[in-house]
């Protein structure tokens, strides 16, 4: 069995060492240099066998799986260049399985999951095919080649927005601690409440969201919590820029659509 790496603090934790690169160009590969033909679901693969093939690879040179926790199994395949000050991402691919009703750890010793989900995201700008081909970069729900979608609306580096997705929606949490964390330590806005005391903002944005209150987040009165949601929208960005070197190169928006 390969050794799982886990994070429990926030999904950024996920990034440490092996997704930090320092060197000027390359390829990095989780498992380190894994990512090749033998990993790579094909088109007609099953996720499942997928996972086990690859934790067979991982085991026989000793590297191990990226394993948040017990439900879900990552691999990375990201490359860059430097250009002046910045290391910008030329194309990534990242793969997820993610299986509820098993762990993911027995899951690679033979039993079956009563429900898996196999996830996957593209960034190839070099390779566009056709007139305004997928978005860049984009995801995949099967291995098979439709339907692709964009894969955020926040974007920082492909392989961490491709992260947050799945803690977003298969570990809300997880991702809700982070969030928070991200408010304490990079926001932290106070509001005037109907008593006239300044209060932390942070209850009242979740409880907006909690009541569907649209206009409180978005409108423009003195009582809107328009102006401490933006930030805290613009600080989980900034956070998400944070946790890597490598970052995304905006260029390519021209031929994203």
């Amino acid at each position: 069995m390969p050794e799982p790496i886990h994070f429990s603090e926030g999904f950024a934790n996920i990034l440490d060492g092996p997704l930090c690169p320092h060197t000027p160009k390359g390829q990095l590969a989780s498992p380190w240099q894994m990512f090749n033909e033998k990993v790579r679901i094909d088109h007609e693969g099953d996720p499942i066998d997928w996972l086990r093939r690859v934790a067979g690879e991982t085991e026989a040179k000793h590297e191990p799986l990226l394993m948040p926790h017990d439900r879900m199994a990552f691999l990375f395949d990201v490359r860059w260049e430097t250009e002046g000050d910045k290391k910008i991402v030329r194309e990534a691919h990242c793969q997820a399985l993610i299986v509820d009703g098993a762990m993911i750890e027995d899951v690679i010793l033979g039993e079956a999951p009563p429900w898996y989900q196999y996830l996957r995201a593209d960034f190839e700008p070099l390779n566009l095919g056709v007139a305004f081909p997928d978005p860049l970069p984009h995801v995949h729900t099967n291995p098979k080649k439709q339907p692709r979608f964009p894969i955020s609306v926040s974007c920082s580096a492909p392989h961490v927005d491709f992260i947050e997705l799945v803690v977003r929606n298969f570990d809300r949490e997880l991702w809700d601690a982070w969030a928070q964390r991200v408010w304490r330590e990079r926001v932290h806005l106070e509001i005037t409440d109907t008593d006239g005391e300044r209060v932390d903002a942070l209850a009242s944005i979740v409880d907006a969201f909690d009541r569907n209150d649209l206009s409180a987040l978005i409108g423009t009165s003195p009582a809107s919590l328009r102006d401490v949601t933006l930030a805290w929208r613009a600080g989980l960005l900034a956070e998400k820029q944070r946790m890597t070197a490598l970052k995304r190169d905006p260029a390519c928006d021209v031929v994203s659509y």
